[in-house]
């Protein structure tokens, strides 16, 4: 969901089917319009993806058109976060190996449309070069210690080939440390696969814990993989391991209880409750009546209380206020906010309730026998 000038609801539904070169825009609209995109994909069980800029992108698109090249890799990314989702669902074949029909056909064949909505917040569609760069993995030992984890995880990741003119999801299958070499899926036809063995230079995009790992390849051999077709590439010199608000926000569950207190003056605090954090921001919600921010107020020295360690003390910049109605009819007030100049050291004490977050979550699901969300 976005709210445009006149602060109207933006929804994009995409569709992407067995066939498809491309996924298709099916829907689009603002206002009343967005509503009921975003209510009938959620009805039928679709995902619905926040992302302002992307939302931005897809209305250029005509209805019944296929994105543009230019847009796939950014689709690609989205497409594998659903496709990792959806196979969280489905019961665990130890027969199965990665890339198997059951897994690339999630969210195609019947019906499988996405809806894209945004919420609105700072920030751009990509960084630039130089941000990235200290997001970089270089060190080998590193690189190979993360590929493993891809492979051993099954994790799917979406592979963009010839110049941008598509992409597929695939997985990692094999790495080898004496050889320096990584066995990937091969493309689930044959005309693509083709097109990635004829390319240059493939683009593999996925996400790990949450966190965005993309890597580049000068090329592929074709290769074979327990009978099936696979391609060969070369372990990369280096590895963007991305995590900022724009990829990733951990949504607080009902039982955790972390609270900002909001200094609205020298001797006034306003406490709200977390409902999602990450390393670059937070969102609040439970305002008072009487109570509305502004976007871009800065408040000063806000106090934001993590289990029960030591507040953390922290400047806050407002970037966006979303006033919605849930499905109970109730009216909800929800403003995000971005750490000013946090500290290192305070971005570590973020980084580190968030990953005891994910750990009690995982528990928790592991304990009612599955991991289900």
């Amino acid at each position: 969901m976005d709210y445009d000038a006149d602060s109207r609801q933006v929804a994009v539904a995409l569709r992407y089917a067995d066939g498809d070169t491309a996924p298709v825009v099916v829907a689009k609209g603002r206002g009343v319009l967005a509503d009921e995109i975003i209510r009938r994909a959620r009805d039928a069980g679709l995902f619905v993806h926040e992302s302002r800029e992307l939302v931005a992108l897809l209305l250029q698109v005509d209805l019944d058109q296929r994105i543009p090249p230019v847009l796939y890799v950014a689709i690609a990314e989205l497409l594998s976060w659903v496709y990792q989702v959806e196979q969280r669902v489905v019961p665990d074949d130890p027969s199965r190996r990665p890339g198997d029909p059951i897994a690339r056909s999630a969210g195609r064949g019947g019906g499988g449309t996405m809806t894209t909505e945004s919420t609105p917040r700072a920030g751009t569609a990509a960084a630039a070069a130089d941000d990235h760069e200290r997001f970089q993995l270089h060190d080998r030992l590193e690189i190979l210690g993360l590929v493993r984890t891809l492979v051993e995880r099954r994790a799917l990741v979406s592979v963009v080939y010839g110049g941008g003119s598509g992409f597929f999801v695939s997985a990692l299958l094999q790495v080898s440390s004496a050889s320096g070499e990584i066995i990937v899926d091969g493309a689930p036809d044959l005309p693509a696969h083709a097109a990635a063995l004829a390319s240059s230079r493939l683009t593999f995009a996925t996400l790990l814990d949450n966190i965005r790992v993309q890597f580049h390849a000068d090329g592929a051999e074709d290769a074979e993989f327990e009978g099936q077709r696979a391609l060969r590439i070369a372990l990369p010199d280096s590895v963007l391991r991305l995590q900022r608000r724009a990829d990733y926000r951990l949504r607080i569950p009902p039982a955790e209880t972390p609270v900002c207190e909001l200094r609205i003056d020298a001797s006034a605090m306003l406490p709200l409750r977390v409902y999602d954090i990450s390393c670059g921001g937070i969102a609040l919600v439970d305002w008072p009546d009487g109570q509305a921010p502004e976007n871009h107020r800065l408040y000063r020295q806000c106090r934001l209380l993590l289990d029960d360690e030591e507040p953390l003390a922290a400047d806050l910049e407002v970037v966006y206020v979303l006033d919605r109605t849930e499905s109970d009819g109730q009216r909800v007030r929800r403003c995000g906010a971005r750490f000013v100049d946090l500290p290192g050291t305070l971005a570590t004490r973020v980084q580190r309730y968030i990953t005891r977050l994910e750990r009690r979550q995982k528990a928790l699901r592991d304990a009612h026998g599955g991991d289900r969300r």
